[in-house]
């Protein structure tokens, strides 16, 4: 009886992972899912070999896990700069430091760092 809702379990993850864009720490998904730990590191590896997720190492709360994101998930148009002109200058001010340093992550409210944000990437690679 447990095989058959193994496939639920999988197609549940990867729908929960979809609705979040800059992906979920392996330590907070299983607590989402209402499953143990070890089913959770299960359930990623499968999708990590049928390539519909990715895992990066990061740290949350001081502890280090790993940042799931599956590899369909839509970016929402307005993190998406459609060309490079001033007034996009003007709209990113905010992200740099006194010093004129790049600070992408001043107003985000994602649990990631970074390196292993998709979000991030995908806007910088925009650019």
């Amino acid at each position: 009886m447990a095989k058959s809702k193994e496939p639920d379990i999988y197609e549940t993850t990867l729908e929960l992972l979809k609705k979040t864009p800059s992906g979920i720490v392996q330590s907070s998904l299983w607590k989402q899912l209402e499953i143990d730990s070890r089913k959770c590191t299960r359930i990623v590896k499968k999708l990590l070999d049928d390539g519909k997720v990715t895992r990066e190492p990061t740290i949350s709360n001081g502890s280090r896990t790993f940042l799931i994101c599956s590899v369909d998930v839509e970016i929402p148009e307005s993190v998406i700069p459609e060309e490079h002109t001033d007034e996009l200058d003007d709209k990113y001010e905010l992200l740099f430091d006194a010093k004129g340093e790049f600070e992408p992550c001043v107003s985000c409210t994602h649990d990631c760092t970074p390196l292993g944000c998709i979000l991030l990437s995908r806007w910088l690679a925009a650019i």
